[in-house]
């Protein structure tokens, strides 16, 4: 089986297999799955309804393990796609134009250095990113791991702190930062959050 594509389709379970399957191509989130925008052309980041084309080194290298995530979706909502659009398909959905414009050759190489470029913003340079929680049951915790999850996809490396003893002074030095925080009981701070609150109200605190 020659891979084209793959695209998610309606009623997914969040159930983990396709991501422990293949988890360079699936990154489930909170309500359904993901293709991760490193394996596709258009490098999208959603269920890929559109079926974009994945890129040649991943259709070479992870043909078997999106295989198998699809035998492995409990729901059968792993659609993967054998064969580009025809291009008498394509013709029929496509809308003529009444009066059609060619497009200039600068117009077109510009257009291709744009993509490339897209491509180097999420994979060169700091690609860090620190996310401070503000917990008193959890909740603010468990978010701030599920987005150092989803950064992945954008082509960040998520970092979770606890707020409780993190070096305020340090935040001068970061490129990204992400605080997850929520009140609690009638309005109150969460305990781990009230140290680096005061740290960073008082008069004496460095400008960020």
């Amino acid at each position: 089986v020659t891979i084209f594509s793959v695209y998610i389709d309606d009623g997914c379970i969040v159930c983990d297999a396709c991501e422990e399957a293949a988890p360079d191509v699936f990154e489930v989130t909170d309500d359904t799955c993901f293709i991760k925008p490193t394996v596709r052309i258009d490098g999208g980041f959603d269920r890929n309804m559109d079926q974009s084309g994945l890129k040649p080194e991943i259709i070479s290298a992870m043909s078997d393990d999106i295989l198998d995530a699809a035998e492995a979706c409990p729901v059968d909502v792993i659609m993967v796609v054998e064969d580009p659009p025809s291009e008498a398909a394509e013709a029929e959905e496509a809308p003529v134009p009444e009066t059609p414009e060619a497009v200039p050759e600068e117009a077109a190489v510009e257009d291709v250095e744009v993509g490339e470029g897209i491509e180097q913003l999420l994979t060169v340079g700091d690609r860090s990113l620190d996310i401070l929680f503000g917990s008193q049951s959890g909740n603010s915790e468990d978010l701030s791991a599920k987005l150092a999850k989803q950064a992945k996809g954008y082509g960040l490396e998520g970092t979770v702190h606890d707020m409780d003893g993190f070096d305020f002074n340090s935040l001068s030095g970061k490129k990204r930062v992400l605080i997850v925080c929520s009140t609690w009981g009638e309005g109150e701070m969460p305990d781990n959050a009230e140290e680096l609150w005061q740290q960073a109200s008082a008069d004496s605190a460095p400008q960020l």
